[in-house]
């Protein structure tokens, strides 16, 4: 008795809680699921993460898997920053992760997820990249990326990186015969 008494009062012992960020990480990842998955295609999350949360595996209408897979890196907020305009979305990434994601051949999704809203928003990393960072100095820590909030994460734009990637394939493929 005096043990469960202790466990139950003694500050040292609080069990570990889970936390705003906890749920609201988990939801940006089941959200970017259902999407997929409306898609006709799957997610496969990613234990740890070295800069890429999920992998999103393409079939074709045989249902026959496809080679290569679209990426995605997943951030979740409930505090949303807006530009002064109020139609981008501004999120800072680190410049390792960018670093990273600039060397991946295969598309790279970065998914800002809006938790009160319930709302994801994309960026295509390597065409932003190509567009607006090009005179970016990776000395820095981050690198603040604009996405327009037309860009709204759905089955379509899951079905628009399938072609992308496919895309990439088959460059890669005519290129080395």
């Amino acid at each position: 008795m005096a043990l469960l008494r202790q466990i139950l009062t003694d500050p040292r012992l609080t069990r570990k809680r889970i936390t705003r960020e906890h749920l609201i990480a988990t939801y940006s990842a089941n959200h970017a699921e259902i999407q997929v998955l409306e898609a006709g295609y799957l997610l496969e999350r990613i234990e740890h993460d070295y800069g890429i949360d999920g992998l999103i595996w393409t079939f074709d209408k045989n249902g026959g898997v496809e080679n290569g897979e679209v990426k995605l890196q997943l951030k979740a907020t409930d505090h949303l920053k807006m530009d002064r305009s109020q139609a981008h979305v501004l999120f800072d990434v680190s410049i390792r992760d960018v670093a990273y994601w600039r060397m991946e051949p295969m598309p790279v999704l970065l998914l800002v997820y809006d938790a009160k809203q319930r709302i994801a928003y994309w960026v295509h990393i390597q065409a932003y990249w190509e567009e607006f960072g090009r005179n970016t100095l990776l000395t820095q820590q981050s690198w603040r990326v604009k996405i327009p909030k037309s860009n709204i994460f759905n089955p379509e734009v899951v079905e628009y990186f399938r072609k992308e990637k496919n895309s990439v394939l088959n460059r890669f493929w005519t290129a080395h015969g």
